[in-house]
């Protein structure tokens, strides 16, 4: 056991995780799965966003101290449909395609692209932004906008106060900018189609429309490094996929540009660390789907593609994974891991830190409260989280649910888990799998701990091994200092 808590205090320290590896086999039935692709208004509706500070904004690892920050934006208003109808500027497209793009014609109003002095987009009424392949910091602000794509943009950009129908950010085309990294902060986004190798800040959005009954996946995120979504809240689904071609050399560092074929060996790709923080946000979804992660497809997100076409990536290679989905409150729905650490025929070695903690899951629909599946060659920290299934649902199914875990060491603590036929459930895990189950409250669960002849190894506790396979064993007390800290910047 001083092993397990030693290697998970190294693991945590940095305050994400990683991802895991896929066997082979089909996700278990537990597994739902989602469905997959100058000018101020008047005073008339919207939201007032002129209270809120800016400071929280870093771009390029947001997560590490010396983010480079966007322009700070001052007091804005969201404009509502009848300011796009009687007040704003209409231009029917705004496409910018290079750093000279960007002039008058195009809605700029201000500024020479400089970091103190960006270009500024503000008050048009446009069916399209399109920004692509600059090195220029820009602010686009208090406009109404059907599709907003930025693709590969770098880390100058700074998205506020907008209604925005659909966003995306680098696609997979041809380009030559690096990947985005734009702060994306107090905004109404009906959808975000996908948000692709992103490394900056999504803070304070309302995302999806509260009134949609089966709102589907309205937040997919598709590749992320040293990105951070924080204090969002969104009605529908959450997706959140990892790309293993989208990597930096270090934890912390700016992410490679593959957009050439060849970067003159300078820089080692074999070696890829990715990092993402997930934090503080509000998910509603009646459809019970919430929020998942997944490293599905592993293959097709880990080699070259359209924007990423250094030949270096072909090589086998080595991941490092650090993932944080922590103080999000998920109500109707559950919080899901299918997949972490995939597993492939190019992969040296995995490594991974999952941390999962203060989460509240509030009466999910379907299935399980949390669920951790297919996991491999990670710590995984389980821990703070609160689950409850619904008061007139017969079926409980699991507070928490682990499955399919190889070479994994996992730490399920002072969580509480209400309602639920089991309280931590276990199945299928390998001999080099360990648990520990310390210090969990549980209010009229049926069985505590359960686990089955799948599971190689009980649970630890703090008086041993507790119990035997098949067998359930009541939550064990546990002193609390068995917590783990997690070191990582307080984002407000």
């Amino acid at each position: 056991m001083p092993v397990l808590i030693a290697l998970m205090l190294l693991a945590t320290t940095v305050g994400a995780a990683t991802y895991l590896a896929h066997d082979g086999e089909s996700p278990p039935a537990d597994d739902v799965g989602h469905a997959h692709g100058e000018s101020h208004p008047p005073e008339t509706r919207g939201h007032d966003h002129g209270a809120h500070g800016h400071d929280d904004a870093r771009s390029w690892s947001a997560l590490c101290d010396g983010g480079v920050r966007p322009p700070a934006a001052t007091g804005a208003r969201i404009p509502t449909r009848l300011d796009a109808m009687l007040v704003l500027d209409r231009l029917p497209r705004i496409v910018i395609k290079s750093d000279a793009d960007f002039n008058p014609s195009r809605g700029v109003r201000s500024g020479s692209g400089a970091p103190d002095d960006p270009f500024v987009i503000s008050g048009v009424s446009t069916d399209l932004v399109h920004i692509a392949d600059t090195s220029k910091w820009f602010v686009i602000r208090e406009s109404h906008i059907g599709r907003l794509i930025l693709d590969w943009t770098g880390p100058g950009g700074l998205v506020h106060a907008n209604r925005i129908q659909s966003l995306e950010t680098n696609r997979n085309v041809a380009r030559t900018g690096d990947a985005t990294a734009a702060v994306i902060v107090d905004n109404e986004i009906a959808r975000v189609k996908e948000i692709r190798h992103f490394d900056g800040v999504v803070a304070r959005n309302v995302i999806g429309d509260p009134l949609e009954a089966r709102p589907g996946v309205v937040l997919n995120i598709a590749g992320f490094n040293g990105a951070e979504f924080t204090r969002n809240t969104i009605y529908g689904a959450v997706d959140m996929k990892l790309h293993g071609h989208h990597h930096s050399s270090s934890m912390c560092a700016r992410g490679h540009n593959h957009g050439a074929s060849d970067d003159g060996g300078i820089v080692d790709h074999t070696v890829r660390h990715i990092h993402f923080r997930f934090h503080h946000n509000t998910i509603r979804d009646p459809t019970g789907a919430g929020l998942r992660y997944n490293d599905l497809n592993h293959a097709g997100d880990d080699r070259k593609a359209a924007s990423e076409q250094n030949e270096e990536l072909e090589k086998p290679h080595v991941h490092h994974t650090r993932v944080s989905i922590d103080n999000n409150t998920i109500e109707k729905s559950s919080l899901r891991i299918a997949i972490f650490n995939a597993q492939d025929e190019r992969h040296l070695h995995s490594e991974g830190v999952l941390v999962i903690e203060n989460n509240t899951i509030q009466e999910p629909a379907v299935g399980s409260g949390l669920v951790v599946q297919a996991v491999r060659d990670a710590s995984v920290v389980l821990r703070g989280n609160v689950a409850t299934k619904p008061l007139l649902r017969l079926s409980g199914e699991s507070g928490i649910l682990l499955d399919k875990l190889r070479n994994t060491q996992v730490l399920v603590a002072a969580n509480a888990l209400d309602g639920f036929t089991y309280g931590v459930r276990a199945h299928d895990f390998d001999a080099n799998t360990t648990w520990r189950v310390a210090a969990n409250a549980m209010n009229g669960v049926k069985h505590p701990v359960y686990w089955d002849s799948t599971v190689a190894n009980p649970p630890e506790t703090e008086g041993g091994h507790a119990g035997h396979r098949h067998e359930t064993v009541d939550a064990v007390e546990v002193p609390l200092d068995v917590s783990i800290p997690i070191v990582r910047p307080a984002i407000m």
